[in-house]
Order: structure tokens, then C-alpha cells, then sequence
């Protein structure tokens, strides 16, 4: 009986995430790129109608937005505090990933984050950013 050796290029762990937020140092940016495509043909990011989509991977997962045939992700994870639902990473506004990968433009990257936060309000989702200050409490 031969064990399967875990090395570069297997796939993650069922149920684990590998999106934009995750840095495997000892896995190839190719291997990495191999897996956000297949999570986008999961998630059919080509197929998600205009403004935003969330498709959960378990505890985190991503919110799409589409504006334009143009996708870009914020990698999003359930909080572990009673004052916040999620925490969202914003690095997701810096590029488009689909249908190609390009940079968004500042004004783009500000218009689209009060979107987002009017999206997770309309929603009674309490989202902050990684990086964000926490609420202040009441």
C-alpha cells in the first residue's frame, strides 16, 4: 500500500479556501492561479448577474461583484466576535479578475467599497474590514 505524498501541485485540503487573501509559500503562484480559476468556474463567476454575489466555502468565501462583464472578488471570513458578522478584505478592490485580470481605478476602488457596505447593510451584515478599526461600542 503506497501513501499519496502531499507536494506541490496537489490540491488543498477539501473545505479549504485558496482565495485572494491566502499565501502558500511553499506553492507555486502558478498552482495558486490553477486554483482561483477553478474556485471561479465553481462559483460561475461568468455566469453571477450584475452587482454582487456571495458564494460561502464554509466559514469564508467570496463576495463578487459584476459591473460591465467585469468580476473583481473580496475574500470574506465569519468573525469571531459578537459586534461583527464578517471581515472582508478590501485588497479585492485593487484588480478585476475576470474576464482578465486588470487594475481597477481609484475611483472605481471608492465607488465600489460604498457599495459593498451599502450591499452589507441592506443585508443586516455586519461587515468590516481586516485592517478597520473594530465598532465602537454602544
Amino acid at each position: 500500500m503506497s501513501k499519496k505524498k502531499k507536494g506541490k501541485g496537489q490540491p488543498p485540503p477539501s473545505g479549504t479556501y485558496t482565495g485572494p487573501m491566502v499565501i502558500f509559500e511553499h506553492v507555486s503562484e502558478k498552482d495558486v492561479a490553477r486554483w482561483d480559476r477553478q474556485r471561479w468556474k465553481e462559483d460561475g463567476v461568468d455566469r453571477l448577474p450584475d452587482g454582487f454575489s456571495l458564494k460561502p466555502h464554509g466559514r469564508n468565501g467570496s463576495v463578487y461583484y459584476r459591473a460591465d462583464g467585469r468580476v473583481l472578488e473580496l475574500y470574506c471570513e465569519l468573525a469571531g466576535a459578537p459586534e461583527i458578522d464578517v471581515l472582508v478584505n478590501w485588497d479585492g478592490l485593487n484588480a478585476w479578475i475576470w474576464p482578465e485580470r486588470s487594475e481597477t481605478t481609484s475611483e472605481d476602488r471608492v465607488r465600489i467599497r460604498n457599495l459593498a457596505e451599502e450591499w452589507f447593510k441592506t443585508r443586516r451584515i455586519r461587515a468590516i474590514g481586516f485592517r478597520d478599526d473594530p465598532p465602537a461600542k454602544e
